[in-house]
C-alpha cells in the first residue's frame, strides 16, 4: 500500500472552508486556462527562398521569394547557375547551397559552394575542399550553427560556411544514413530547433509519402507517421519548417509543382496552398530574418546621418555708448546693418541721457562765480598799476624842477 502524501491547500480546498476563497479558485481557473490555451492545428508563417530549374529549356536556376502565408512565389532574379540544396544562414542573412552548372558548362571539379543573398546575389565561392566532387550530387541541404549539412547518395556531409572559421569551403564531417532505404526517398529537409533534428517528406513504402527524421549526429533516419492528403509518387524537393509546421513542395504532381502546408504534431492532415508550373529541380530554405525585401530600390532615399539643421543669425548685440573722448563723430561710410528678427532680440529702450555726463548745477554756478572774482581782482590790479604808474611820474617831474 502506497502511502499517500499531504495534499497542498489550494484556494478551491481552501473555499470549503472561507468562503472568500471561493472567488480566488474561479480567478485562478480562468487564468490557468488562458494561459495554457492554444488552438489546435495552429500554424506559424513563414517566407523563404526557393531556388526552382524548369523541366525544360535553360538549365539554370530562378530564385523566387515564397510568402506561406499566401502560398504566393515572387522571382526574384535569374541566378545564372543550377543551384541546389540550399539552406538558409540566419546569422548572416544568406543561403548557401551547391552549384553544380554556371549555365555554360558543369564544374569539372564537382559541386561549386554558393551564397545567395535575400535580393539575389550570388557569389561563387569556389570547389568545396574534401568533397571529392561528390556534393554535385546533393539533393538537400540545411544550416545548423555555422555548418550546411547536405544529403548526397546516402551520406550526410557538413561543410563549413563562416568566413572567419577554419573550415570554411570544407567538408569538416560525413555521416552515413541508415537505413538507406528511408534515406534514398529525402529529396530535402530541414531543422527543427526544439529537438535538433532535420524532418524531411520521403515515401517508406515507395508509395505512401511519410514524415521522415534524421539525426545529424548520428545519421539515423525514422519514419514518423505517414502524411494524409499529400500526393503519392511525388519527389518533395523543397521543405522548410516554421515552427510545428511543414511547408513541403511536390515538384511535380498532377501536372503542376505544388505548395502544402503539413502539420508536424499531426493535428490534421496536409493542405494545398497553391500550385505552379512544374520544375525538375527544387529547393527551399527560410524563414527569413528580414522577410519584407523591396522589389524596387527607392529613387531617393533617405540619408542615414540626418543633417544638422542649419544655425540661426547671431543676435545682433546692442553696442556701448562711446566714451566722452570719443563723442566727436567722424565721417565715415555707412556700415551695413543686418536686420535680426524683432523676436530673437528684444528692443532697447530709447534712452534720455546725453552721451556723457553733464556736471551739476552747484559746479556751474561755482565756476561762474570764481571767473568774475578774477575778473574783479585783474581790473584792480590795473588800476593800482596805473595809478602807481602816474604817482612815480608826479614826484620825478617835482623833484627835477625843485633842481633846476
Amino acid at each position: 500500500m502506497t502511502k499517500q502524501q499531504p495534499r497542498a491547500l489550494s484556494p478551491c480546498l481552501l473555499s470549503r472552508i472561507y468562503p472568500i476563497a471561493g472567488l480566488a479558485c474561479a480567478f485562478l481557473v480562468i487564468a490557468l486556462s488562458l494561459l495554457s490555451a492554444r488552438p489546435a492545428g495552429a500554424t506559424t508563417n513563414c517566407v523563404a527562398l526557393e531556388v526552382r530549374t524548369a523541366e525544360s529549356g535553360d538549365s539554370t536556376s530562378t530564385l523566387l521569394r515564397v510568402d506561406t502565408s499566401t502560398g504566393s512565389a515572387t522571382e526574384i532574379t535569374q541566378l545564372g547557375y543550377q543551384v541546389n540544396a540550399i539552406g538558409y544562414a540566419s546569422q548572416q542573412n544568406l543561403a548557401y547551397g551547391i552549384a553544380t552548372r554556371d549555365g555554360r558548362h558543369g564544374f569539372g571539379d564537382g559541386g561549386h559552394l554558393v551564397s545567395i543573398g535575400p535580393q539575389g546575389a550570388l557569389v561563387d565561392l569556389g570547389p568545396v575542399h574534401g568533397g571529392f566532387g561528390r556534393l554535385s550530387d546533393a539533393v538537400a541541404g540545411a544550416v545548423i550553427g555555422s555548418q550546411l549539412y547536405l544529403h548526397a547518395d546516402g551520406l550526410l556531409y557538413s561543410v563549413g560556411i563562416d568566413p572567419n572559421g577554419s573550415g570554411f569551403r570544407s567538408v569538416t564531417r560525413v555521416v552515413g544514413l541508415h537505413p538507406d532505404w528511408l534515406a534514398d526517398g529525402i529529396d530535402d529537409f530541414d531543422l527543427d530547433t526544439a529537438n535538433g533534428l532535420l524532418y524531411g517528406v520521403g515515401t517508406a513504402d515507395g508509395w505512401h509519402p511519410a514524415l521522415l527524421s534524421v539525426d545529424p549526429s548520428s545519421g539515423t533516419v525514422r519514419q514518423v507517421r505517414t502524411l494524409q492528403g499529400l500526393p503519392a509518387l511525388a519527389s518533395y524537393g523543397s521543405v522548410v519548417l516554421a515552427g510545428q509546421v511543414m511547408y513541403a513542395v511536390a515538384d511535380e504532381a498532377g501536372g503542376r509543382a505544388r505548395l502544402y502546408r503539413i502539420p508536424l504534431d499531426g493535428s490534421g492532415s496536409a493542405t494545398e496552398i497553391s500550385d505552379g508550373p512544374p520544375a525538375s529541380v527544387t529547393d527551399m530554405a527560410g524563414c527569413l530574418d528580414t522577410p519584407t525585401i523591396p522589389t524596387t530600390m527607392p529613387t531617393a532615399p533617405a540619408p542615414t546621418t540626418p543633417l544638422p539643421p542649419p544655425r540661426p543669425d547671431p543676435p545682433k548685440t546692442p553696442q556701448a555708448l562711446p566714451s566722452p573722448a570719443a563723442a566727436a563723430p567722424t565721417p565715415s561710410m555707412p556700415a551695413a546693418t543686418t536686420t535680426t528678427p524683432a523676436a530673437l532680440v528684444p528692443p532697447v529702450p530709447p534712452t534720455t541721457a546725453p552721451p556723457f555726463p553733464l556736471p551739476a548745477a552747484r559746479t556751474v554756478a561755482q565756476a561762474a562765480e570764481t571767473e568774475q572774482t578774477t575778473q574783479r581782482r585783474w581790473a584792480l590790479t590795473t588800476v593800482v598799476i596805473i595809478f602807481g604808474g602816474g604817482a612815480v611820474a608826479a614826484r620825478r617831474a617835482s623833484a627835477r624842477a625843485r633842481r633846476g
